[in-house]
């Protein structure tokens, strides 16, 4: 797995671009630069937990229980959606609609995930000759 290394510099410019946002919430009188500054705290708190998360639950070498962690996950999304307050749909139907949408979207997203491995598996499988055609090798695109 190839792990995006951030350093201080990138962090920085993120930060920057926050801040900018709390500043310029004081400056035009918005008054939500405090929400701002929590949002962004608790984005962070959460993608550090689910990177982690993540992390822990692909380094799994067996598919299905892989599969239910991810359905699990889906079905507390789709919980998180129906708790929204302004929710203006009742009953059952509720849970049908978020379960629908999140249900789309991982459906989507593993179907990506998983057409672009196999292109990449195509890709290590074929032969790569050099021009002069005296010998073939199996190549690895990344290693070219």
């Amino acid at each position: 797995m190839n792990t995006v290394v951030l350093h201080a510099g990138d962090l920085a410019v993120s930060a920057s671009l926050v801040e900018f946002d709390a500043v310029l919430s004081m400056v035009l009188r918005l008054d939500i630069h405090r929400q701002v500054l929590r949002a962004a705290s608790r984005m962070i708190v959460q993608l550090v937990t689910a990177g982690y998360l993540l992390h822990f639950v692909f380094a799994f070498e067996r598919p299905a229980l892989t599969l239910a962690i991810i359905v699990v996950m889906a079905a507390v999304a789709a919980r998180a959606i129906v708790a929204r307050p302004g929710t203006r749909i009742a009953g059952a139907g509720r849970y049908l609609i978020a379960g629908s949408g999140v249900a789309v979207g991982t459906v989507v997203t593993v179907g990506l995930a998983l057409a672009n491995g196999y292109q990449a598996a195509a890709m290590v499988r074929s032969k790569i000759c050099d021009p002069a055609g005296r010998h073939c090798a199996w190549v690895c695109p990344q290693r070219r």
